[in-house]
């Protein structure tokens, strides 16, 4: 039985565009606060995340969606916890159900843009 590997082989050039996407996700994430209502920050954190990775995946045009965004969903989860715990426990001491959200969102993220482009607007699962 052949082994599934949850890789995802990128090339340079859509490593740049990741980068610069969490960026622009992080940087909301900061600045939120300031011009979105507490009650509805975790619901546009997460629409916010899928929409920055639907615009990856219309840029890159990958081969395999769906493995992509199983990767890139194991990959910013890796990526938002370490920088939760550095944040928010080393440094802050102050771990709040938000960052389990913000975790979340990253997780979920992937998956609701493969679902939304692919099975909503391709029709094509």
């Amino acid at each position: 039985m052949k082994r599934r590997s949850l890789y995802y082989k990128l090339k340079p050039r859509e490593y740049v565009y990741l980068i610069l996407l969490m960026v622009i996700g992080y940087i909301f994430t900061i600045t939120q606060k300031y011009y979105i209502p507490e009650i509805i920050r975790p619901i546009t954190l997460i629409i916010v995340f899928a929409g920055i990775f639907m615009v990856y995946y219309k840029i890159i045009k990958p081969e395999d969606m769906k493995k992509l965004s199983n990767y890139f969903a194991g990959l910013t989860f890796a990526i938002v916890s370490v920088i939760v715990i550095i944040q928010h426990i080393i440094i802050k001491f102050d771990l709040t159900y938000k960052a389990g959200i913000i975790i979340f969102a990253s997780y979920i993220a992937p998956k609701i843009a493969y679902f939304i482009l692919k099975v909503v607007i391709l029709k094509n699962p």
